[in-house]
């Protein structure tokens, strides 16, 4: 039973850790390597990416490393310069 439960627990964290490392929150705030498109994240197609659109794909104390580094522009939202920017100003 105790093997079950950790392989689901697995199933269910390993999609969320692969993204985290890909926005950067890996290894220091590196851009890392399965980063999604800007496109991908901005699901309402509006050219921001807002919390809301990271919620549920990142934890939220990742949500809140992102924003604090990534927007630039202090505005609670990354543009596509931004996100494709990734802190790097």
């Amino acid at each position: 039973m105790k093997g079950i439960r950790a392989l689901i627990v697995m199933m269910l964290i390993a999609p969320v850790a692969v993204f985290a490392q890909g926005m950067g929150m890996g290894m220091g705030m590196g851009m890392g390597p399965n980063l999604p498109a800007f496109a991908e994240v901005d699901a309402n197609s509006d050219g921001q990416v807002t919390r809301e659109e990271m919620d549920g794909r990142v934890p939220p104390q990742g949500i809140e490393r992102i924003f604090s580094n990534w927007d630039t522009d202090g505005d609670g939202s990354l543009s596509e310069a931004e996100f494709t920017a990734r802190g790097q100003n």
